[in-house]
């Protein structure tokens, strides 16, 4: 009788990991490539999906870059280093300078890449009613083995279309505190001029 509870118990286990895995993927293992971190089999919701409607006044010519974060409201240390820029064909690429940022942003994207000063990740937008922004990125998890993970982050964009808010509530990932993170609207540097939009 044990043993046979057990059998049961084991069939059903393997029928939910079949169905997870039938399921479409949130986690992939993940690789870095050109200075970029991407799932080894590709599997965004949001690329060019059709229904997407562009926000008119978000600007896919110069960059966002984040100037604070708040967690409950408190200023956090000021984050000076990451970019994002958004593209017409709903990819958006997220940008941070490891280095001397000064120095960094007048190279160009060639040369960060072969001094390993820039690190970039190759992500989506969607907005279904043309005023809140989703991002579908992929993110780099830690224990063993490495692997990553898909994640869809909200975005809000003034009526200026000048600063973009990125909000978690703290029911999100179960933290002890809210996180919002501002971005403003600046011109495109250097570094980011000649990037290749190949996803």
């Amino acid at each position: 009788m044990v043993k046979k509870k057990r059998y049961i118990a084991v069939c059903l286990f393997v029928c939910v990991v079949i169905f997870l895995c039938s399921c479409s993927p949130v986690w992939d293992s993940g690789h870095i490539v050109d200075g970029h971190y991407v799932p080894k089999k590709p599997n965004y919701k949001f690329k060019d999906k059709l229904d997407n409607i562009i926000p008119s006044n978000l600007d896919t010519v110069n960059v966002y870059r984040k100037v604070a974060t708040y967690s409950d409201g408190v200023l956090n240390n000021m984050e000076k280093s990451f970019y994002l820029k958004f593209y017409p064909e709903g990819r958006v690429l997220e940008a941070r300078v490891w280095q001397n940022e000064s120095n960094v942003l007048q190279k160009s994207y060639q040369e960060t890449l072969l001094e390993g000063d820039l690190f970039t990740t190759h992500n989506y937008y969607y907005s279904k009613d043309g005023e809140k922004i989703q991002i579908e990125t992929f993110i780099q998890t830690y224990g063993w083995p490495t692997s990553g993970m898909y994640d869809i982050e909200n975005y809000y964009l003034n009526a200026t279309g000048d600063t973009l808010t990125f909000w978690i509530p703290q029911s999100r990932w179960k933290s002890d505190s809210d996180y919002k993170a501002i971005y403003v609207k600046e011109k495109m540097p250097q570094i980011l001029e000649d990037y290749p939009v190949t996803w």
